[in-house]
């Protein structure tokens, strides 16, 4: 009988340890998954369908939209992990915030090119290139 027990309790310690591990895991990843977004956001981004539609977002935290070089708004942005309840969706999402007010776009695909968001306010979907710095050409 007293083997059993220790025998129990071992597995039930395996197991609570397999747990925190694999739930640190998943944590880690949607960490990691977030920086690598945040690095990989930093720059300037051409809107595919109207390209004097300009967007820069700097290391800072700040970000600045641009129509046809002309400044239209400027401020802070932020790119946070979301866990889902009925009202709200899961997933990694960016944050402009301005004197306005904020902007909440869920991030659909970002790699050194691409940019594709979801404008979380209408559900259309904004789609960017990344336009090379001057130094890169």
């Amino acid at each position: 009988m007293k083997k059993i027990i220790t025998t129990l309790v071992v597995i039930g310690a395996l197991v609570a340890v397999w747990y925190f591990i694999d739930g640190n895991k998943e944590s880690e990843t949607m960490i990691s998954e977030t920086s690598r977004i945040q690095v990989a956001l930093v720059g300037t981004w051409s809107s595919v369908d109207d390209q004097e539609s300009v967007v820069a977002f700097d290391s800072d935290g700040t970000f600045s939209d641009t129509y046809n070089d002309v400044s239209v708004e400027v401020g802070s942005w932020e790119v946070y992990e979301q866990s889902g309840t009925v009202d709200e969706p899961t997933g990694i999402f960016l944050r402009k915030t301005t004197n306005d007010g904020e902007m909440l776009y869920a991030v659909l695909t970002i790699d050194t090119e691409i940019l594709s968001l979801s404008y979380l306010a209408r559900g259309n979907t904004l789609n960017y290139t990344r336009i090379a710095n001057p130094s890169e050409i």
